[in-house]
């Protein structure tokens, strides 16, 4: 982890601990992962609310000691994640704004974190009033949830279209209202190992498999493209790592049902079709699904409108996929 990184993260999670600034609730719910993991005997956490404006560098050589990637990935999510509404912004990026001269036209370049941007100099409408350029306009704020699309197609099994889904999904959350909130990160010829690391990179809300399944498991893929299932036990050990980040995993695929109702006993919300499905309607489930979750709906008010795009004259009595809650604890 650089030292910039860490430097970012202690700032949110001081401010975390302090309440000193307003941070939305996957924010929060982040922090609270982290802090489990760095501090858990809570002496951070004491300091930091005794005496938050020392605090920092502690917590910033503490991360920067980490050698767990759940601990990086955290680190990543909390620097770069939006303030509450009404708030200021937590880990605002770096910005610069330099003047250049292009073909004779006064322009300006603006760096904010990693991004450039560049723009004309509009001059004051009344020479010599000392009114001045006016100012760049604020880069749109990043996407704070994440929609991980997990792709496996084996050559040994029949081809899917699993490209066409992936655009279907992206295309819906473009379109819809919270579109700036939403972003989406595709796995192709997925392996599990490569679901593992996605889940510690990226700490998705949704989690969404496309591909193959049978009663035992999932199907994703070997070092060879070949087919490997992968039971319902180890999903479940492995999404409950991630019981307080993922909100919904949605099992696109055949016979996924009993995988679905295992992984329920960590996840909130987990959808899995009960028999077979067919490549056309499970891609129709998921263009209503996440058009209506990129709208601001619920989970169970996005799993009816993907049922009722689930339904087709090329499959006028298949059942649809089922929507399994987390049992109350």
């Amino acid at each position: 982890m650089t030292t910039d990184a860490a430097d970012a993260g202690a700032e949110v999670l001081v401010a975390f601990w302090g309440r000193s600034k307003p941070l939305d609730l996957r924010t929060r719910q982040r922090c609270e992962r982290l802090a489990a993991l760095v501090d858990p005997e809570g002496s951070l956490a004491a300091a930091a609310r005794a005496a938050p404006e020392g605090s920092a560098p502690r917590v910033a050589a503490a991360l920067a000691r980490a050698t767990d990637p759940e601990i990086a990935g955290l680190v990543r999510q909390i620097a770069r994640a939006p303030a509450a509404a009404g708030g200021e912004q937590a880990a605002r990026p770096r910005t610069r704004t330099q003047d250049v001269d292009v073909n004779g036209n006064h322009n300006f370049v603006v760096t904010v974190g990693r991004d450039l941007l560049m723009g004309e100099r509009i001059p004051s409408e009344e020479p010599g009033s000392g009114a001045g350029p006016p100012p760049p306009r604020a880069s749109p704020s990043a996407p704070t949830e994440l929609v991980l699309v997990v792709a496996a197609d084996p050559v040994d099994q029949e081809r899917l279209q699993l490209g066409m889904e992936a655009r279907e999904i992206r295309e819906a959350l473009r379109r819809s209202a919270g579109r700036s909130q939403w972003t989406v990160d595709t796995w192709s010829a997925a392996r599990f190992g490569d679901l593992s690391q996605a889940l510690l990179d990226h700490l998705p809300r949704v989690v969404h498999f496309s591909g193959h399944g049978s009663e035992g498991g999932l199907l994703l893929e070997d070092e060879s493209g070949f087919a490997r299932e992968v039971p319902r036990e180890a999903l479940t050990e492995l999404f409950a790592e991630f019981a307080e980040t993922v909100e919904c995993v949605v099992l696109n695929a055949c016979y996924s049902e009993p995988q679905a109702r295992a992984i329920s006993s960590c996840v909130p919300f987990v959808i899995g079709s009960p028999s077979t499905v067919l490549d056309t309607a499970a891609i129709r489930f998921s263009a209503g699904f996440y058009q209506a979750l990129g709208a601001g709906r619920s989970v169970p008010k996005a799993y009816r409108m993907g049922c009722a795009h689930f339904r087709g004259k090329d499959n006028p009595g298949d059942p649809p996929p089922v929507l399994i809650a987390r049992p109350p604890r």
